[in-house]
């Protein structure tokens, strides 16, 4: 992002695409006024007012009859002056407003700028603002429980929590680095921040090992439907997606490579992956296939069995909380030989397939390890207590083998930093630039 960027008056589409009913374009900057002023023929409305309003070219042709909100500074979602245009949803129209805009000296906004704007005027930190694109981003109960309260504040409350232990603790062991010669303070200072250091370390070590269940929570499960050839597992994902989304033939070896359906079972969004049917094959382009169904299960959160009629199938499956055995196509018969407990299914007439969508919602339940803050979300912020635990590490080997105050406070420091990029109190452009890139235009 350019350096003056900032200083720029923008303007985007901030609501879905047209046709629809209505759209709403979002104007933010320093000539939000003046540009409103020239547009309507009836002028910018006062500071919290919305009224109708007539957009009109510059030959003074009506553009368009729309609702005209005024958020004045502060108190508006960038802290700057906004003013958001509820215009008709016609392509047209919204081309020709936008193009309007921009005549009268506004840029179109890049992704994620509104919100970059918001925290860079202390309206957001960023874990709240990544919760603005997760909001947005929801598809399930758990995700936007999971975001509302990151909104809210409860990450944020967590590290800033945890950074004003480390400064404490830094800042006690800074006065005696500093006043060397006050007295015999050395163990009145060591044990302390040991203690201190000892609590971090488990509270972060915590989070991290709490973080997976977040994460997935966020970036949804994976479930791999597996097993050998015409055992139904593409049938089992169409009924699953309710359409189809899979082809479905007599002919084995039809997969060949994975076809995901998106769906959302209980308050979880879960990724359903049919896999190609596991056997012996000459064929390279199946065996292929084969290999990577194989790589799939590895990776999966839960992996669903099916084998039709009989148990033969299922043997070398070591079956752990992550498997769910699937005795498929019961309509044909009665299963036979079947030594281990499995779900009984039929795609074809439905039975057993609420049972089955049961069971994966509890084990997601399992998985994902409910808890009160929504935990770690992102990659980034893992990392980032990744570092800060590996620092305190290093400033508790200091203290404890007499290194010195100096090395310690340096690890504490560089702890607490690891801890202030979570919430954006770093001046770190490309972390800035690599987390609002990927929101939607109109944020």
């Amino acid at each position: 992002m350019a350096e003056n960027a900032s200083q720029d008056t923008i303007c985007a589409l901030a609501s879905g695409p047209p046709p629809a009913a209505l759209c709403v374009i979002r104007l933010s900057g320093p000539q939000t006024i003046a540009i409103a002023e020239s547009c309507l023929k009836e002028g910018c409305p006062d500071a919290g007012e919305s009224r109708l309003s007539t957009m009109i070219a510059t030959d003074g042709a009506i553009i368009d009859k729309c609702v005209t909100t005024f958020f004045a500074n502060p108190k508006s979602y960038t802290g700057e002056d906004v003013v958001e245009f509820s215009v008709h949803g016609g392509a047209y129209i919204v081309q020709r407003v936008l193009e309007r805009l921009t005549e009268l000296g506004a840029r179109l906004a890049e992704p994620g700028e509104f919100t970059r704007r918001a925290f860079e005027s202390g309206k957001l930190d960023l874990t709240q603002a990544e919760a603005v694109a997760d909001l947005i981003d929801a598809e399930s109960a758990a995700q936007h429980h999971n975001a509302m309260a990151q909104l809210g504040g409860s990450l944020s409350g967590i590290y800033e929590g945890w950074h004003k232990k480390l400064a404490k603790t830094l800042a006690s062991m800074e006065i005696y680095i500093d006043f060397p010669d006050e007295g015999d303070i050395g163990d009145e200072v060591t044990e302390p921040a040991l203690e201190a250091i000892a609590t971090l370390k488990t509270e972060f070590q915590k989070a991290l090992d709490e973080s997976d269940g977040a994460e997935r929570v966020r970036d949804g499960f994976l479930v791999a439907i597996m097993g050998p050839p015409n055992a139904g597992k593409s049938s089992l994902l169409n009924a699953i997606a309710g359409r189809d989304a899979a082809i479905v033939t007599e002919i084995a070896g039809t997969t060949r490579d994975f076809v995901e359906v998106r769906k959302v079972i209980g308050p979880y969004l879960v990724l359903f992956s049919d896999t190609a049917g596991l056997r012996e094959t000459d064929d390279i382009v199946e065996a292929e296939g084969i290999r990577r169904t194989r790589a799939r299960g590895r990776e999966a959160d839960l992996r669903i069995w099916l084998s039709p009629l009989d148990e033969t199938d299922f043997e070398g499956v070591e079956t752990s909380d992550q498997d769910i055995l699937v005795t498929s196509k019961i309509d044909l018969g009665q299963p036979q030989n079947v030594s281990r407990e499995t779900f009984q299914l039929s795609v074809k007439t439905g039975e057993g397939l609420k049972e089955l969508l049961g069971e994966i919602e509890n084990r997601l339940v399992r998985l994902a390890k409910p808890q009160v803050s929504p935990g770690l979300t992102q990659l980034r912020h893992r990392r980032a207590i990744e570092s800060a635990l590996q620092h305190l590490n290093s400033a508790e080997m200091a203290l404890r083998n007499g290194i010195g105050f100096e090395l310690a406070a340096e690890d504490m420091r560089l702890s607490a930093r690891s801890i202030e990029s979570l919430t954006g109190h770093l001046d770190v452009e490309h972390v800035l630039d690599s987390i609002f890139s990927d929101f939607c235009i109109g944020k």
